[in-house]
Order: structure tokens, then sequence, then C-alpha cells
């Protein structure tokens, strides 16, 4: 390559701001030798009236021009020949790539240039030089510090006089710096397209006067319009007229600078016309001079949320009412709780104590409001802990186990119900005594089954249980007295016998009655004298004392001197005197009696005897269950005297058992013949009415259009037969019920069961269409299973059933109301085996639940359970001859009824296997 100079020599200059060395060797003689072509140009230029050292000069002045350009700028200034070859030295390119002017004047210069880049520079200068065009190419350029950085190279060819080209000049500007903008521009303008057509909400640029100036996709898809339609329309348009005001305004506000932004829920005409809620958010873009440019508004559907938030106040409503519902019903248990007097006590699923009425507080000293809120909370002690003063005890008085307290064991999931009652003794420290309490009580479930808690209610039983005893005792001292009476010889009794037997009954006496001292005197019927036969308690002495007194005193009832004291004792009245008062303080007192007890020994109103007791100089009141006593220990000795008597009542009560037994077999008797004999005349007197009906419609049909008056008689006819045919109907139900009762309790009651299987599901279906057909302005639904349902019985007998159990829902339910059959099958709940089951739901009254274990009994009918639709007619066999009829066939009856919610009667048969 041919060695030329480079025309920026001996001119400093800096290359990125780093100074840089030409080289100073050069003269200006070899610049004009090198550049005579330009010279000659210049020299032509010049006026001729010049002088060469003038243009010498000039030359001087526009090469340091030039130098000096060069040093101001900033770029890589470059000259080549026509060819490409570089012309004299790059310096600056030298001072940047850090390559030698032997490796620029070579072709080692493409070395700077990135690898990836060459061929893409080599083809762009090859096509400038063949097109004789400017040059211009971007490529990456190596430094001297090794770092790449992005150039842009510019080229211009010089064209000489014949339009040749002289040579190329050119620069290499860094545009590193602009590059890595322009990318950052693009990566955010690019981020921002993505940003604005892929965020999860709706965003647009809307113009002052609400057109839609640009919109993201997800707004499109959120309103259901196209990009298109939007653009066309202003938001306006398609606000919900209600909520349009509200965002003008707010919109106004932001406009005149009184808000710099606004949200608010709003509602959209979508496309299909629905209805959108959105929450809007709107901020103003201004121009540079300030003023409005457009409205960013993010619109984000919340229709979701707004139905969600309707779902929840419509569950926070549900929850309030709920929660209200159960404080009323937790303060109406509250308010029942401390109405009662028994115990009530709440623990939890730990046995801490939650809860306790007024009578347990007061019973064990507690004050629930103190008690929660001291140091160591008293409901929170261990159950153990807290108990263990007590000394639980069975009834017997043994220690209870700690696993077997009624506490405990309803924790752990015990039921003790009323049948149940668990009796436990246990020491109250507050009044130092034991208290006996009967416990009932259940664990507390919630709606997964687990137990949280358990409520016990403990009923003070003390006194009564003491009476219990007492009375148990009193019981079998009246027990033993029976057996003295029943034990008395046949022949008359000795005297010395009922003296002996006095003081027996008198020792029994004072067992039952618990007292000190027991006297008995008798009365002769025929004279009335009161003598004595036995007398206990006393000492030796005073009963000596006591058997002179009553034999010399020969008393008579007659001439007693308190007639009225008498009369009492004839009237069989037990009563107390106290000898403390007048008149009986006047008289002597050598027995020391304070208060004695009168007891009249009354045979069928017979005054035959006194009994007298009293407890030895103590002042006692008599309770009523004492004078109910004494009443009886009276009437039992009386008995003593009155054998003969007692024996005679006892003949006379078998022969009145007798009689009634009698009575019975006759009344089955006459039941029996009785509705036998009546089914002739109602089937004659039904087959009259029938023919009567036939001619009534008859005389309807034949009726001419104008005799309005006779049609008439002929349908109130016709209507009146109809009525009195049902009545018949109801009278040979009634009539087959008394002979099937009275079948029954001669136990001759035939079931005609078929060794055939019969088809249940046919069986009631017939039936309820039997009824359908009967009474057609009611409703009866049926659901049937999937199966048929096969039994071995008698088909007519069950459906006799299943029609008593449909007329009996009818009757006892509103006309307006329906009935409900329901067939299915199930496993028996004792024995496991497969069985159908029969439910007959009605919508009446309901059974009150003391009634309910007696409606199947014969002739019974409940009370207050009145007939809603229908006759009233019965006799109180139907459910008594359906259970006989079902227990026959194996199977079994119930009712689930409660008051004023309807009632369902259900039977079950065993299935064939």
């Amino acid at each position: 390559m041919t060695k030329k100079h480079d025309l920026l020599q001996g001119i400093p200059y800096t290359m990125q701001g780093n100074p840089m060395d030409t080289n100073p060797s050069s003269s200006n003689r070899d610049f004009i030798q090198n550049n005579r072509q330009f010279l000659d140009v210049l020299y032509r230029t010049l006026p001729s009236s010049h002088t060469t050292d003038e243009t010498t000069k000039l030359l001087y002045e526009s090469e340091a021009r030039y130098r000096s350009l060069i040093a101001a700028t900033a770029q890589i200034v470059w000259t080549t020949s026509v060819d490409g070859l570089v012309i004299g030295e790059l310096a600056s390119w030298c001072a940047y790539t850090g390559q030698s002017p032997e490796e620029v004047r070579g072709t080692h210069i493409i070395d700077a240039v990135h690898p990836d880049d060459r061929i893409h520079v080599r083809t762009l200068w090859l096509e400038a030089v063949k097109g004789r065009r400017p040059y211009e190419a971007i490529y990456r350029l190596k430094g001297a510090d090794g770092i790449y950085r992005t150039f842009l190279a510019r080229g211009v060819p010089v064209f000489a006089n014949d339009g040749t080209i002289r040579e190329w000049v050119g620069t290499c500007t860094d545009i590193t710096q602009w590059k890595l903008m322009e990318e950052q521009l693009y990566e955010s303008e690019r981020r921002f397209r993505l940003t604005f057509e892929q965020v999860a909400v709706g965003i647009a640029h809307v113009a002052p006067d609400g057109h839609w100036l640009l919109v993201n996709q997800r707004l499109c898809e959120i309103l259901g319009y196209t990009r298109e339609e939007l653009l066309q329309m202003t938001f306006q348009e398609i606000t919900y007229p209600p909520d349009l005001d509200a965002d003008v305004a707010f919109m106004q506000d932001v406009l005149a600078g009184r808000l710099t932004e606004y949200s608010m829920e709003k509602r959209y005409i979508r496309h299909d016309g629905s209805l959108l809620w959105a929450n809007l958010k709107v901020t103003l873009v201004r121009n540079d001079d300030g003023q409005p440019a457009y409205f960013i508004s993010v619109v984000e559907d919340i229709s979701q949320r707004k139905q969600d938030e309707d779902r929840y106040q419509q569950v926070l409503r549900s929850q309030q009412q709920s929660q209200q519902e159960a404080e009323e019903r937790a303060k109406q248990i509250e308010a029942t709780f401390e109405a009662l007097t028994d115990v009530v006590m709440v623990y939890n699923n730990i046995g801490n104590l939650t809860y306790a009425n007024k009578p347990a507080q007061q019973l064990f000293a507690l004050n629930m409001g103190v008690m929660n809120h001291a140091p160591t909370n008293y409901g929170n002690i261990p159950l153990r802990e807290r108990l263990q003063p007590y000394n639980m005890r069975s009834e017997d008085g043994k220690p209870l186990p700690y696993e077997q307290w009624p506490h405990v064991r309803i924790i752990n999931g015990a039921v003790i119900d009323g049948t149940q009652a668990v009796d436990v003794i246990m020491w109250n420290p507050t009044t130092q005594h034991d208290l006996q309490f009967s416990i009932t009580g259940a664990p507390i479930r919630n709606v997964q089954g687990a137990i949280t808690g358990a409520i016990l209610i403990s009923r003070d039983v003390t006194e009564r249980r003491r009476l219990e005893r007492r009375t148990h005792e009193a019981l079998n001292g009246l027990l033993e007295m029976a057996e003295a009476i029943i034990k008395l010889p046949d022949q008359e009794e000795q005297t010395d016998d009922i003296y002996i037997l006095g003081a027996h009954l008198a020792e029994l006496t004072r067992s039952v009655l618990d007292c000190q001292r027991v006297g008995i005197q008798l009365v002769e019927p025929e004279t009335e004298r009161v003598y004595p036969v036995a007398v206990v308690g006393l000492s030796p002495e005073l009963e000596q004392q006591w058997w002179a007194e009553q034999r010399q005193q020969q008393a008579s009832l007659k001439d007693n001197p308190m007639p009225d004291l008498v009369e009492r004792l004839r009237a069989n009245e037990v009563f107390a005197l106290d000898l403390r008062e007048a008149p009986f303080n006047a008289a002597p007192n050598p027995y020391n009696v304070q208060v004695m007890l009168t007891a009249p020994l009354c045979v069928e109103k017979q005054l035959v005897g006194i009994l007298t007791l009293d407890y030895n100089g103590e002042t006692h009141l008599y309770t009523e269950r004492e004078l109910a006593l004494a009443s009886a220990v009276g009437k039992l000795s009386a008995f003593v005297f009155e054998r003969q008597r007692l024996l005679r009542e006892r003949a006379e009560a078998q022969g009145r058992e007798i009689a009634l037994r009698e009575a019975k077999n006759h009344m089955e008797d006459f039941l029996g013949i009785a509705s036998h004999e009546l089914r002739t005349p109602m089937t004659t007197i039904k087959a009259n009415i029938q023919l009567a009906q036939r001619r009534a419609t008859a005389g309807m049909r034949q009726t001419d259009s104008t005799e309005h008056k006779l049609y008439d008689t002929f349908k109130m006819t016709y209507d009146l037969l109809t009525r009195a045919e049902q009545q018949v109907d109801v009278l040979n139900r009634l009539v087959s019920d008394l002979i099937d009762i009275s079948r029954i309790q001669q136990d001759k009651l035939q079931l005609h069961i078929r060794p055939e299987p019969c088809n249940l599901s046919e069986i009631i279906q017939e039936c309820v269409h039997e009824q359908c057909k009967t009474i057609r302005n009611r409703t009866i639904e049926l659901t049937m299973p999937k199966h048929d349902l096969f039994i071995q019985a008698d088909p007519d007998r069950i459906a006799q059933v299943v029609a008593n159990y449909l007329s009996n829902a009818l009757k006892y339910s509103p006309a307006h109301t329906s009935v409900r059959v329901i067939l299915d099958s199930k496993l028996d709940d004792e024995n496991g085996q497969p069985v159908a089951f029969l439910q007959v739901q009605d919508k009446g009254q309901g059974i009150p639940q003391e009634e309910q274990p007696h409606i199947w009994e014969r002739f019974y009918q409940a009370r207050g359970v009145t007939v809603q639709s229908g006759s009233g007619v019965g006799l109180g066999l139907g459910l008594h001859i359906s259970q006989t009829i079902i227990a026959r066939h194996g199977g079994k009856v119930g009712v689930y009824s409660r008051d004023n919610d309807g009632s369902t009667f259900w039977f079950t048969l065993p299935l064939l296997q």
C-alpha cells in the first residue's frame, strides 16, 4: 500500500477528552507537495494579484483552521484514497484503538472492529465505493482499553474537476450513550406497551371532553366493546346514568385544580346491556404549558367483589340474625336455669367450671363474678382438686372412684337422663353436713360431634331420700302389721291374745312413726266404753300406773267431757293435742306429755279404737306425713279387731271381681253379636241408598232443561243420598272395628297370609289410589323405592292398616294441606334384618307427648286433638287394631309427633330375603 501523509500531522487535539500528539516532524513543504491538486484548486480561487507568499500564507491559515476544527471535535477523522487506502496517518484512530500507524496503514485496521460487524462494514463500504455515494455504517470499535463502544461512521467522496473521486473523507462518532439511551427508550416503551396491554385492569387515555383516546385490551374485555368501537365513543355514553353526575363532578374538580386525582366506584353499561361495577381511578396529565392534555383512567372490574360483598352482607345479616336468635335463646336458657330450683353447672371439655346458676352459687357459696376475676380462677382449678373437699360417695356411702364421678362420665360422653339419674352423697364444707344429690346431664357437642363441654343438673334430694328411707321403714312396719293381721288365728281371740297383739302393734307403730311412747285403747261397739289394750315406751313404774288409771276410769265416749274431740275421732280425723294449753293444762300430767298425737281406729266409719303417741316430754311438730302414717297405722290396727269384717269385705271384693269378669265376657259376646247383627241391615241400607242414587241420577237426566225446580230437587236428593252413603261407610267401618276388636279379645283374629310373596309397593299404591277416589279434594304425595318390596302377609289386613293411617292423617290435618306417604327399606334397629318402612306424614296439630303412649290402647282418643276435616266419628279402635295386625306379621308400629308440627305414623314389616 502506497504510503500517504496525514493532513492532521503536527496538530494537537483531544479524543474523548484525552490530549493526543500529532507528528511535528513533517514540513509545510511536504504538505504542499502532497496536496498539490488541492492547492491548485485553491490557487485558482484566489485573486491573481496575490503573490505566492500570500497564497502560502492563506494555505497555512486554512490548514490551521482545519486542524483546529479537527482538534475541537470529539470525532475520529479519517481520509482514504479513491480505492479505500488510508492517506496519511490516522492519529485519532490510533489514539483510540491503540493500533500503530503501520497497522492503520495496513490491512489490520479492520481488526479494531468487532468480529461480528466486520462483514457488514466491508459490504457497506464496497457498496458506497461502487455506487459513488456517501458511506454510513454503525459498528462496534474496540478501544485501547479493550472495551467495545458503538460508533457511527460517515464518509463522503471528494470529487476532482473531471468528476472522478479523488479521495474519501469521513468521521467516526461515538454513539454508545445514544445507542444505550435508544435501547433503554425502546425497552421502556416496550415495557409500557406490554404493561398497558397485559395489565389485569383496564387503562385508557381520555380526552377532557370524555372521548376515549387510547384503550388497552383488558378495558375492551371488561366493557365488551372492540377497540374501534370504544375510540368512537365517550365515557359518558356507557356510564350508568345514576353514577354519571358524580363522575363528571369529580372530573371538573380535577380540571379546575381542586383535586389532583379522584377514585370512585361506578357502574358501566356493557355492550350486552348488563351493568358492570368498576373501581375507577383518574389522574390528569397536563402539557408543558399547564393545559389539560388527557386523563389517565384505570378501570378495575369489581363485579365479583360486589357480588361477594352482597353475599357477605346477606351472610352477615343471616349470621347477625342467627346470633341474635342464639343470644335470645341463650338468655331464655339462662333465665330458665336461673328460675330452676335445681343446681345447674356447665363445664368445658377439661372439667373447668364455666357457669353456675344461682341455686348452685348459693349451695356451694360461689360468686361467679368474683370467681372468674379472682387471681386464681376457681373455675379453672382441675376438677379432681376442685371437688376433692366434697368427698363424693355413692348412694350407699362408699367412696366413688374418680372415673365414676358423674361429672367425669358426662365429659367423657355419657348421657345420664332422668331414668338413669345417679345419686351421690357430698360433704358440704359450708354447712358441715352431708347432702345427697340426684344428678343428670349430657355432653355438649359442636356441629362436628366433638365434645366441647358438659351440663350437669343436680337436684338436692337429701330430705327426699331421708323421707324415702323413713317411708321405707314405715312401709316395712306397716307390712309387718299387715302380716300380723294375716297370721291371726281363725278362732275367737282370747283377751290375752288381744293384749299381746296390741303390744306388738304398738311397738310397730313406734317404729313406723319414730316416736317414744304409744298407747292403744279400744271401743266396745254396744256401750262405746273405752278400755286399754297396749302401752309401750313407759318405764315399768309409769306403765303400771298407766294401767291402773285406765282400768279405774271406765270412761265412755257418750259421757266424754269433750264431745267435739269425740266427733273429730268419729270423722276419722288425726289431730295433735297440746297439753300445755287450756283446758288440758289444768289436768294432772304425770307422764310429762307435751304434744300428743291422737288417731282414730275406724272401720267403715265405725270408731273401734284410739291410738295416742308422743315424744316423751319433747316438743315435736307433727308433719303431714306423720299424720298420714298415723292414720294408716290406725286403719291397719283397726283390722285386728274387726277381722270378720275384713274377711267379709275381702269375700265381697272377690265376688265383685268375679262379677266384673263375667260382665266383661258378656260385653265381649254382646259386641261380637251386635256387630254381626248390624252388618245385615247396614248392607241393606247401603244397597237402597245406591238404588235411590241411580234413580235420582236418571231423574236429572230425564228432566227437561226448563224444569229447574224439579232438577234441583233431584240434585238435592242425590247429594243427601251421597252424604248418607258416606255415613253408612263410616258405620260399616265402625262395625268392622268392633268385630275385629271382639276377635282380638277372644284371640280369634284371622290372618290369611298368602304362601306366595306379596308386593307391598302395589298394596300401598292401591290404598293411596282408593283414598284419592274417596276424598278427591285432598292431595296425597307418594314416594316409592326404586325396587319392589316383597313380604309374606295378608294383603287385605295390611291394606286395612294403611287405610287407617291415611284416614287419620286426612281427618286430623287441615283440608288445604297434603298428606305424604313414604315407602322405603332399612335395617331393623334391634336385629339388623331388612324391613319395609312405611311412613304417613300429616301437617296437623300433632299429638301431645303425654298422650302418645296411650293412643294404641282400645277405645282411647287423645285429649286436645281435634278433627280438622271430614267426619269426627270414631271409637278409638283403629290404631289398636293396626298395632295388632302389624304385630301378628312380625312388625312394629310407632309415631313421631310434636305439638303444632304434624304427626308421622309408621310401621315396619320383615322383608323376604
